[in-house]
């Protein structure tokens, strides 16, 4: 009975006093995960254990994880290979050796798109490309039937080789601008064969031919013409004045007076012969002297100069 009557007493107790009750708990809700949330913002995904690795979170022992190092990066390519060629521009040459008898405009051709290649491995191993390049060229221009593609062919070997004074290309130009139709483009030529060989006669030829007065000589000659009438002119014509003041300033014979009126005519007809030739002869000479001078303004053919100045 005391037995009864104490619990009753405890379980009252317990009633009055809440704090000392059994403590009460919320619903639980699922703990959220730092990691796992800065994951979802970034890809979208769990938090798993590699997201949290590579956030630098804490692994499941509780200890931190750092971020994996980058990947390294590629080494640059280098711009000349360490020796040789590249593969590429040693296949543009093989192919265009290949070429050089049947074909030797197509291999001309191929050589210089290498040469005028703006791309920086190219140029960086034009150098390279060079005497490889001279000796193609040269077969190329054996091997051609064309006097254009001829004096191309050695004009470019003779740019890359520096252009020193060489006869083979001199005559080469030289006879190209004997066939060119236009006298600008002739002309320019034959200058540059002269650069080649100065000591090309048809390349002087025809650069005097086109540059200097072929009747500059004619044109002297009449004014030498004209001095020589007008100096006639004068002579005779004061010859005639005296033959008429002494026709009427005296009493003559029949005979001496048609002597003298015979004489004044003829005094008076080669001066106006002297003085036509004076007028004419000057005239012409100036004209000729002025005028034919040529006027054509040396012009580069298109397939020339094979390759820029500045090499």
């Amino acid at each position: 009975m005391k037995t009864i009557w104490l619990a009753a007493t405890a379980f009252s107790l317990a009633l009055a006093n809440p704090a000392h009750a059994a403590p009460r708990h919320p619903k639980a809700s699922p703990p959220r995960s730092t990691a796992g949330g800065l994951l979802g913002l970034q890809g979208g995904g769990s938090g798993s254990s590699l997201g949290l690795r590579s956030l630098g979170a804490p692994d499941d022992l509780g200890g931190p994880v750092h971020a994996p190092a980058p990947a390294p990066r590629f080494r640059p390519l280098a711009d000349v290979p360490t020796s040789g060629l590249d593969p590429d521009l040693q296949a543009a040459l093989d192919a265009a050796r290949a070429q050089v008898a049947t074909q030797p405009a197509q291999a001309v051709q191929r050589v210089l798109d290498l040469q005028l290649s703006p791309d920086r491995f190219t140029t960086a191993q034009r150098e390279q490309l060079r005497a490889p390049t001279v000796e193609l060229l040269h077969a190329a221009a054996q091997a051609s039937r064309s006097p254009a593609q001829t004096a191309q062919a050695l004009d470019a070997a003779w740019v890359l080789s520096g252009k020193p004074k060489d006869p083979q290309v001199g005559a080469a130009l030289a006879s190209y601008a004997q066939q060119l139709s236009s006298p600008a483009e002739s002309l320019w030529v034959a200058r540059r064969a002269l650069e080649a060989d100065p000591s090309n006669a048809l390349a002087q030829s025809l650069d005097e031919k086109l540059s200097e007065n072929r009747y500059k000589t004619l044109g002297y000659s009449l004014l030498g013409a004209a001095v020589v009438g007008t100096v006639a002119a004068l002579v005779f014509y004061s010859l005639g004045k005296s033959a008429d003041a002494e026709l009427t300033g005296s009493v003559h014979s029949r005979a001496e007076a048609d002597a003298l009126i015979s004489k004044r005519k003829t005094d008076g007809l080669i001066a106006t012969v002297g003085l036509g030739l004076g007028i004419g002869g000057y005239l012409g000479g100036v004209g000729l002297i002025t005028f034919g001078n040529p006027h054509y303004q040396p012009t580069s053919p298109a397939n020339l100069p094979a390759l820029p100045e500045a090499r």
